[in-house]
C-alpha cells in the first residue's frame, strides 16, 4: 500500500463547476467498503507505518488531505487527538469516512475522464475510482497536469474510444509502473476494467 501526498490545488468556482460533471454515487467491485478494507487495513486508532513514517485511519482515510480535519468533524471526531493518539473511531465512524474518502475518490476519477465517464460499465468506473482513492486524489484535473493519475494519459485515451477500449485499457494499466508497485491491486483493476458484462 503507497500512500501519495495530496497537493493543495487552487481552483476557481466557475473552474470547478466547468470541470466536474455531476455524479450519484458508485460501487462496484473495485471500490467496495469489502475490498478496500483488504487494499487499505482496518485501523480503529493511529497507525504509523515504521518503514515509510505515514501514518494511517479508518479505511484508507488521508489524515494529509487539507479537508481532514473537516471530515473527522463531520464523523463526530477530534483531528488533533487523533494525530496525538489520544482518541479512536468505532466502526460507524470509520464507515462514514469511507463514505466521505469515496465520494472525494469519485469526483477526482470522473473529472480525470470527464465527458469519457458516463459511458463506463460500474465495473470500469469502481477501477478507476479505486485508482484516485490509492492516489489520494492526485492527478485529476488535466488542466493541472501533475503526478497520479495524469500518469496514465493511455488509459484515458483507450477509455475515452467510442465504444470504450476495454481490453486496451487492460493491457495499458497491465504495463504501468503503478501495476509493478501495487501488482495485486492492479490485477484487480484490469479484472474490473474487462469485466464488459458489469454495467
Amino acid at each position: 500500500m503507497k500512500k501519495r501526498m495530496l497537493p493543495l490545488l487552487a481552483l476557481s468556482l466557475p473552474l470547478l463547476l466547468l470541470l466536474q460533471p455531476s455524479e450519484a454515487a458508485v460501487t462496484g467491485e473495485c471500490n467496495s467498503y469489502e475490498r478496500e478494507k483488504v487494499n487499505e487495513g482496518y485501523y480503529e486508532c493511529l497507525h504509523t507505518d515504521p518503514r515509510t513514517g505515514l501514518s494511517y485511519l479508518g479505511v484508507g482515510f488521508n489524515l494529509y488531505g487539507y479537508e481532514a480535519d473537516t471530515q473527522l468533524g463531520k464523523v463526530g471526531a477530534n483531528y488533533i487527538n487523533i494525530m496525538n493518539g489520544t482518541e479512536c473511531l468505532n466502526d460507524t465512524q470509520i464507515k462514514e469516512l469511507f463514505k466521505l474518502s469515496m465520494a472525494d475518490a469519485l469526483e477526482c476519477a470522473s473529472n480525470f475522464l470527464y465527458k469519457s465517464w458516463s459511458p463506463l460499465t460500474l465495473n470500469a468506473k469502481s477501477a478507476i475510482i479505486d485508482m484516485a482513492f490509492d492516489y489520494h486524489y492526485i492527478g485529476c484535473y488535466p488542466v493541472f497536469p501533475s503526478r497520479g493519475l495524469q500518469d496514465f494519459v493511455n488509459l484515458r485515451s483507450a477509455l475515452s474510444e467510442k465504444p470504450p477500449n476495454y481490453d486496451k485499457a487492460g493491457s495499458i494499466l497491465k504495463d504501468s509502473t503503478w501495476c509493478g508497485q501495487e501488482p495485486k491491486r492492479c490485477q484487480e483493476a484490469i479484472d474490473c476494467i474487462q469485466s464488459k458484462n458489469k454495467q
